[in-house]
């Protein structure tokens, strides 16, 4: 004789179904097989997992990968530091006409030999973006350049032409 799985009354062995409430025997019995877990042999180098309220012995370490051997660091280009400097500098001296243009020209050339060289240095963004700076600052400051020119040489025209003291030649 077996107890029903759902209200516990006494049936024969045989029955696949309760006498007192219906309930399927089967159905239910592969669903208890079914909800609990097996244990299940872990593969080589997964770690098992326990089971709800069994105690754990230890305290397993998280995998930290070990960094690969790599050649020696690539250093910083100090000849595209230097472009972005001298790029960053023309804009300050923008204004300053020939010394600007100066200035600049030697930022651009610097980021050009830090870009030409990137590959044996590390951040080559540093002279991508000098040659960048580079490039617009010393067109700005070859248009402020013309601009203030063309000012000044109408400035002096004016001065000289409506000055009633300046002397005619």
């Amino acid at each position: 004789m077996k107890n029903c799985i759902n209200c516990g009354a006494e049936m024969q062995d045989d029955v696949n179904f309760c006498p007192a409430c219906g309930a399927s025997q089967v159905a239910q019995e592969q669903a208890k097989t079914e909800a609990q877990p097996q244990p299940q042999q872990p593969y080589y180098g997964q770690p098992q997992q326990p089971y709800y309220g069994q105690p754990q012995p230890y305290a397993q370490q998280p995998y930290v990968p070990q960094p690969q051997a790599q050649g020696p660091a690539k250093p910083v280009s100090g000849v595209a530091i230097t472009g972005l400097v001298f790029a960053c500098l023309t804009w300050v001296f923008c204004y300053m006409g020939v010394i600007g243009i100066a200035i600049g020209l030697v930022g651009l050339i610097c980021s050009a030999v830090g870009v030409a060289k990137k590959q044996q240095y590390r951040a080559p963004g540093i002279a991508i973006a000098g040659l960048i700076v580079a490039c617009i600052a010393v067109f700005i400051t070859i248009i402020l350049t013309i601009v203030f020119g063309y000012l000044g040489i109408f400035t002096i025209v004016d001065t000289v032409v409506k000055n009633p003291y300046y002397p005619y030649y």
